[in-house]
């Protein structure tokens, strides 16, 4: 009885801890940290205008739509967490990026984001990891580079059209864990990267198709291996 007291204690003390600190956990529940939810789901300050705000829902909703385009379903809607200019980093901290997702339950479109190529790029990450399961996800069982690829074909961006070296693309299958992309774009440069993505993608979907891609989500959401179902499809 004295560990389960003493464990309640820690997790209330993590429970503080969390929303003291500024950072994206607050994303969670930003309603405490005097945000608007100004459409189910979707959360803008205070000082954002009306017609700002109006204009944000309707970005979301048609970047939802991209999205649903690839899937052929409507995804959960995440948290999604509107800080134009810099009303979000006392709050949640500055990230810098335009877009960011996490996990599956939280997007934060910065300034500069709030755009429907940003927008949707952000929502395929979080429609993704809810179809493939969020610990399994969390794991590593989608590579990095197809994450980030498959995002920039179904967000239709034309900033990632330019050519990759082969031993840029080798790189990029070679560190494939989620927690190494960052290094891998500060290493090439966010546009090589994301274009050496786009480009491994775009030739497994010219191998197997969207249904090849979408069959390749489905059975890694059932426990198969990625590389394994990718080698199966391929030879099929």
């Amino acid at each position: 009885m004295r560990f389960f007291r003493m464990l309640g204690f820690v997790l209330l003390l993590a429970a503080i801890a969390a929303v003291a600190v500024a950072g994206p956990q607050r994303m969670l529940l930003p309603e405490w940290f005097g945000f608007l939810e100004i459409a189910p789901n979707i959360f803008a300050p205070e000082e954002m205008r009306p017609a700002e705000r109006r204009r944000a829902v309707e970005i979301v909703e048609a970047s939802e739509k991209v999205v649903a385009g690839f899937f052929g379903k409507q995804s959960p809607r995440p948290n999604i967490i509107l800080c134009p200019d810099t009303a979000c980093d006392d709050v949640f901290g500055d990230n810098g990026a335009r877009g960011v997702a996490y996990g599956r339950r939280v997007v934060r479109l910065g300034d500069g984001g709030i755009n429907l190529r940003i927008a949707a790029h952000e929502l395929f990450h979080t429609a993704l990891k809810a179809e493939v399961g969020e610990w399994r996800a969390a794991a590593g069982a989608v590579p990095a580079w197809f994450d980030e690829g498959l995002a920039v074909i179904v967000s239709r961006d034309d900033r990632f059209g330019v050519a990759v070296s082969k031993s840029v693309l080798a790189d990029l299958k070679a560190r494939s864990g989620w927690w190494l992309w960052g290094a891998l774009v500060k290493e090439h440069g966010s546009r090589t990267a994301y274009s050496g993505a786009r480009m491994l993608v775009a030739d497994i979907e010219r191998e197997i198709g969207r249904d090849g891609l979408l069959m390749l989500i489905e059975r890694v959401r059932a426990g198969e291996l990625f590389d394994m179902v990718l080698e199966d499809l391929s030879a099929g």
